[in-house]
């Protein structure tokens, strides 16, 4: 497990898994295994809501046979693209807690001092 190089990447990676795509965030932060898990099990879940949807879509256009359409793809592939969410969440939040805290920008120390008159 390697860490993110500042707490800018891990911030990053933390929004690109809940905004983007699950997974890519981690995968980016350096964890690959962890992250092409996750992102299978969105890109999934998305697919299986995307098969249900067309043949909702397919049964509504042929005479509204909508009410023999079953939703258990629906649920599953739902069900399998919060997992996948959560998961991501949780390893953002890992990545973002493990990363380096930077210190505060110092200027030089002309600059604290204030200036001489006269």
């Amino acid at each position: 497990m390697t860490k993110p190089t500042s707490r800018v990447t891990a911030r990053n990676a933390l929004l690109l898994n809940l905004l983007g795509t699950p997974g890519l965030g981690t995968w980016m932060a350096g964890r690959r295994i962890t992250g092409l898990l996750q992102a299978g099990m969105a890109v999934t879940g998305f697919a299986l809501v995307m098969v249900w949807f067309v043949q909702w879509c397919v049964a509504l256009l042929h005479g509204g046979r909508a009410a023999h359409l079953t939703y258990r793809g629906l649920g599953l592939g739902s069900g399998l693209f919060a997992l996948a969410w959560g998961w991501s969440l949780i390893s953002g939040l890992q990545i973002l807690r493990q990363s380096p805290r930077s210190p505060p920008a110092a200027g030089p120390q002309e600059q604290s001092k204030p200036p001489k008159l006269g």
